[in-house]
């Protein structure tokens, strides 16, 4: 595809969408945020002030919170809140869901109220205490104080405060993306990163910079509006309010055109995953149903978004991976159909074979750091005599990547060493000196353009099918008919065709329709 042709896809494809879910996220986010932390700046500044030691006794507990919350790593933050993420979105939209672009809305909005907050009450001690005597004097009651002088004073202040807000809430999204809740920073690290497409991470870099670069010149004028007494809050309220109407028609448009189809929401990774889903979408349509993929760029959130109900199924996995989580985290998902066989390889951008490694001390191998996909690699070395697996290995039910050099020892004449890394970042890390051979599945050989030239050996397909990738669904969903419909489209002759000659036998069909077992 050349630049123009990419440019024109990201334009008329990409940028409506991933632009819309940032948009989305960061404009409720401020909305909210906005009113409450307007409320808790208000709090801060009067308790601060207040003359009475309990009072301000409180304002030292409230400053405290409020600053623990403000240092909180919104990454860590994001996964910390999913219990009440989940409680939120049940109570607003019936759906008690924690992986979706509205639900990530709430840790959103949880990390910015208190920055909110205090950025309100530093603008508020700005103001000069001669001012406020002076309303004061002229027998001005609190309230008057409050909305005539002390935030009229301080609006142009606050709006700067603002404007930084909502730029640190767009690099916040953009985390929040990269775990299920999409956007233009979602966007760059999996067409762009994981993608291995410099040219679709620049032009998401560029619209970002672009809207940074338009929300502070907007900040801007507003602050020099305010600063000539040009804008008031009743002014600020009523602009904010056309962009609710705004946007809630946006939304309504949409939700109103896709009232003629049931939408069949699949979780996947970029590849092989999503092209085949795009595969059966005609089939499923002319049947009723509306597919919306869902891009993951990880092993960790998927199966959490199946179990709360933010996707309706997902194609990513192995059953032993399926029943590790299941066991793990105490949910009933289940495999609706058997799909595809999808091995590790070992690739390497240094070496043509593996007895190249002889000679090489403790030459770096990496590794898949989750447990499942752990324990294939390992398995893999140890069957190309690389490597041999110890007692504790044998012994363990739960192999855990930090301690991964309890596994193993180097087999003569290898002498290797195990690196654990995020089976995403495997390829980047063959370009790494000291990283000499990496262990990666189909799902990431294949975006990294890895093929046969770079590929040493690779795990052998077995009788049972083992490691075969499979769509996982609810136990809750077995009998529905979008299930059983999704299960027959995909497992159809046109489906097993677009495998073969998409990936070209990399990838091999294998097709059972589970869902279809469990109805005899």
């Amino acid at each position: 595809m050349t630049f123009i042709e990419k440019l024109k896809e990201y334009i008329t494809i990409d940028l409506p969408k991933y632009l819309g879910q940032t948009l989305e996220m960061v404009f409720i986010t401020t909305l909210i945020a906005l009113f409450f932390g307007l409320i808790l700046g208000l709090i801060l500044y009067f308790t601060k002030n207040s003359k009475n030691k309990y009072v301000k006794c409180g304002y030292k507990v409230l400053d405290i919170f409020v600053n623990i919350v403000r240092s909180f790593p919104f990454y860590v933050l994001m996964f910390f809140v999913v219990p009440f993420t989940r409680i939120i979105m049940d109570l607003f939209t019936g759906k008690a869901i924690a992986f979706s672009t509205e639900a990530f809305i709430v840790p959103l909005t949880l990390a910015a109220i208190p920055f909110f907050g205090k950025l309100i009450e530093n603008s508020l001690n700005e103001i000069d205490k001669g001012v406020i005597e002076a309303g004061i004097a002229l027998g001005l009651n609190k309230w008057q104080i409050t909305t005539k002088i002390i935030l009229k004073e301080a609006l142009p202040s606050i709006i700067n405060g603002i404007t930084l807000a909502i730029i640190t809430l767009i690099g916040y999204s953009a985390m929040a993306g990269a775990v299920g809740g999409g956007g233009l920073g979602f966007f760059a690290y999996d067409k762009g990163y994981v993608g291995y497409d410099f040219v679709m991470m620049l032009f998401a870099v560029i619209t970002i910079i672009i809207l940074v670069l338009l929300i502070q010149a907007l900040g801007n004028l507003f602050y020099k509006l305010a600063k000539n007494g040009k804008v008031n809050f009743m002014k600020a309220s009523i602009f904010l309010a056309i962009l609710i109407l705004i946007f809630a028609s946006v939304k309504l448009v949409t939700v109103l055109g896709n009232n003629n189809y049931q939408t069949i929401t699949i979780g996947t990774m970029r590849q092989p995953g999503e092209p085949i889903i795009n595969s059966i979408r005609d089939d499923l349509k002319e049947k009723g149903y509306e597919v919306n993929i869902k891009i993951f760029t990880e092993y960790q959130t998927p199966n959490q978004a199946l179990a709360d109900g933010s996707i309706d199924a997902n194609l990513f996995q192995h059953e032993p991976f399926l029943k590790k989580y299941n066991e793990a985290n105490g949910t009933n998902l289940i495999k609706a159909v058997t799909l595809f066989d999808a091995l590790f390889g070992a690739y390497s951008l240094k070496i043509d074979n593996k007895n190249e490694l002889i000679g090489i001390n403790n030459a770096i191998i990496a590794v898949a750091q989750d447990a499942s996909n752990l324990d294939r690699c390992l398995k893999l070395l140890e069957a190309e005599g690389i490597i041999i697996l110890t007692e504790e290995y044998k012994q363990t039910t739960n192999l855990v990547s930090s301690d991964i050099r309890k596994y193993y020892k180097s087999k003569a004449p290898y002498n290797v060493e195990l690196r654990a890394v995020a089976e995403n970042a495997i390829a980047n890390a063959l370009k790494d000196d000291d990283v000499y051979i990496g262990l990666i599945s189909d799902n990431f050989a294949i975006p990294a353009g890895l093929g046969k030239d770079e590929m040493l050996f690779n795990e052998v397909i077995d009788d049972k099918h083992t490691n075969a990738n499979i769509v996982a669904i609810r136990e809750s969903d077995k009998n529905q008919e979008w299930a059983l419909t999704l299960a027959e489209v995909i497992t159809n002759k046109q489906t097993e065709e677009f495998i073969l000659s998409e990936f070209k036998g990399v990838i091999q069909p294998y097709f059972i329709n589970h869902l279809l077992e469990l109805a005899r």
